[in-house]
């Protein structure tokens, strides 16, 4: 009977520890796909703030494009702002002499 016992508490002991054995490797391979996730994520973030940055930096050289440009037609509006003074003086001026030789004329 003690031999039987003994087989029975070493029959239990061996199911315990079979049973301590797989819910050891379950919590294993639990940690091993949370470890995995957060790898994931860190990789997909990583590349989601570089995307962010390169978009960033287009965005920031196509601004810097326009305002270039921007600054390139107000410099091309005051140069022909200034051409049309220049050419209504100098149609003013040419009026003033046309008006002084018809006096002188008359």
């Amino acid at each position: 009977q003690d031999k039987i016992d003994a087989l029975k508490k070493q029959l239990e002991d061996e199911k315990k520890a079979a049973e301590d054995a797989r819910r050891r490797a379950k919590e294993d391979a639990d940690r091993e796909r949370e470890k995995e996730k957060e790898r994931e994520r860190k990789k997909k973030e990583k590349e989601d703030d570089e995307r962010r940055k390169r978009m960033q930096e287009e965005a920031d050289a196509l601004q810097d494009e326009l305002d270039r440009k921007k600054a390139e037609a107000k410099k091309l509006a005051r140069q022909r702002e200034k051409e049309d003074e220049e050419r209504r003086r100098a149609l003013e001026d040419e009026r003033k002499k046309l008006e002084k030789a018809r006096k002188a004329m008359e």
